[in-house]
This record gives C-alpha cells, structure tokens and sequence, in this order.
C-alpha cells in the first residue's frame, strides 16, 4: 500500500510540473509599451513583401505553416497562422519585438536578420490582413541628421589590424559618427557566430579592431568577418563583410560528408544513434518496471481482500 501511495504521489507531482510548465509558456507575451508603439523606418512596398516572402520561406515557415491554411507546427505554444486575427490585432512595433527577441522555441531573429529584413518580414505578414493601414514610418531611428549611418570596413594585412569607419552622408559631404556600436561577426554554416560585446566608435568615428586569437577560419586560416551596427544604438543597422586571413587553419568537415548532416539512420552521427536508443531503452525498462510494481501490488491487494473473505 505504501508503494502505491508513494507511485500516486510521483504521478501526481509530474501532472503539477507538466501543467506549470505549460501555464509558463503558454502566458501571454507583454511586449513593452515603448517598443509595441515602434514602427517601421519605411515605407512597406511590393519589393519589400516579395523580399519578406523569401524571408518567411527560409526562417518560418518550418514553424507558422503556410498563412492562411491554418497548418502551423503542433507546438507548446502554438506558433499560430501570421494571417490569424490574433496576429492582426498586433501592432507593428509589437510584432518586431517577438521576432527580434523570440522565447521559447522562437529564436531571436535579431541574431540571424537584419533590421530591416524583419521588417520586410513584417511587410509580408500584414499582406495578409485586410484593412491594414501601415502606420506613419518612424525616422526618429535616423541619425541627428535625419540619415543612416554608413560604414566602411579596411584591413591592414602588415598590422594585422580591422578599421572600421561610420559615418553619414549629407550634401556629398561625410560626417562621422561617434559613438555608434559595431558587433562583429564570423561566419559560419548556420548563422554567424559573436565575437563579443558591441564596441563603440570613437570622436573620428572609427574602431580599430584587434581580432581575437583561436578563431578557426578555413583549410589556409582565411575566415568571413562581419561588422553590423548595433540597431538599438539608434543608427541603423549598416552591415560590411570582408575576408581576412586571421583564423587558425581549419579543415571542416562537409556538410556532404557520410555522418555530416543526417536525415535517415544511416547518415547519423554513431553517438546520437548510440545515446538515443540507450535513452529509448531506459524509458522502456521504466515503463515495464512500474508495470510490473503495479501488477505486483495488484496480486498483493487480492491476496489480502481473497484472505479477508476466507475469514469465517
């Protein structure tokens, strides 16, 4: 009896865990009052919705479906139809938000998109809304000068050294801008991988940048840097890309290679085979353990009701 008790509470605590867990994730998302009042800095236009539709094919569709056929992933939250009337009902500033910051299984686009591209995204999904009238574009995310910062990337193969300047153009005339942040980037298969924090332009509006040792480049140590704007420092998100032979020889495996990249059995790393079916397995003995405790305690409680009947 006390191991029945004790298999009851343990059912008991995983329906609470499995049932918090859900309220968690499926609470509504509260979007800042001063980013869901965010607009677009353009305006949205045939180019800019063709653009977004690449856009959603390649980084959405997999989990929001086909807008208007309702065929999105069964996920915990569900990631709803964009041509939805719960995604109608959102304003501009509060859609950018959920892309930009993502939660859950939603990753944060900010790290894989341009400012601009979400807003092409955006562009895309409110094609779908009858009614939509698209709000004043914003310019208050332009420089004091009413424009986005520009930004060139140089590199000095004898120093060793990335310069990066930023600057706006006014009347054929540049003007540099200081304190504008620059997050730096290597590219890789999948995204881009971080080099760090953001680092800030100085009074000529440049960033001599030491590129930090250990990073793994190609087969000859040549690797893709990226140099973005930050987009929160308010002068657009201006992004460069330049090849430099900084990295440390590397010889990557290809994406084509027998156990690379799977998606059937026989192209599946060894380990993932190994410590998925050692994982299925488990489950499996747990699940004929508790079955068996349980029929055990069965014939136990017979045993005793069979005893008490025999009783004159």
């Amino acid at each position: 009896m006390k191991r029945l008790i004790s298999l009851t509470r343990l059912i008991l605590l995983i329906s609470l865990f499995h049932h918090i867990t859900i309220s968690l994730f499926a609470e509504d998302w509260i979007v800042p009052p001063d980013k869901a009042e965010k607009t677009a800095p353009f305006v949205f236009s045939k180019e800019s919705v063709e653009k977004g539709a690449e856009l959603f094919v390649k980084n959405c569709q997999s989990c929001h479906g086909d807008p208007t056929r309702g065929n999105f992933a069964k996920l915990d939250p569900t990631p709803e139809d964009p041509a939805s009337e719960k995604f109608k009902e959102l304003t501009d500033g509060e859609m950018f938000y959920k892309i930009t910051n993502g939660r859950g299984t939603m990753p944060q686009f900010k790290m894989i998109l341009s400012e601009d591209d979400r807003w092409d995204l955006i562009s895309y999904i409110r094609s779908f809304h009858s009614g939509y009238i698209q709000p004043e574009p914003e310019l208050t995310s332009m420089t004091g000068a009413g424009e986005r910062a520009s930004m060139t990337i140089l590199f000095d193969s004898l120093s060793k050294m990335v310069t990066i300047s930023v600057y706006t153009v006014k009347n054929d005339m540049k003007s540099p801008v200081k304190g504008a942040e620059v997050l730096f980037f290597v590219k890789r298969y999948f995204g881009n991988l971080s080099l760090g924090d953001a680092v800030r332009t100085n009074e000529e509006g440049i960033i001599s940048y030491p590129f930090p040792d250990g990073i793994a480049g190609d087969s000859t140590g040549q690797l893709t840097l990226i140099a973005q704007l930050n987009e929160s420092s308010g002068y657009g998100n201006a992004k460069k890309a330049i090849l430099v032979p900084l990295g440390v020889p590397t010889e990557w495996i290809s994406l084509t290679a027998p156990r690379a990249m799977w998606n059937i059995n026989f192209k599946a790393p060894v380990w993932l085979i190994l410590s998925y079916s050692l994982t299925v397995l488990g489950v499996l003995l747990a699940l004929v353990y508790i079955m068996l405790q349980i029929r055990k305690i069965f014939y136990l409680g017979s045993a005793v009701d069979d005893a008490k009947s025999d009783k004159p």
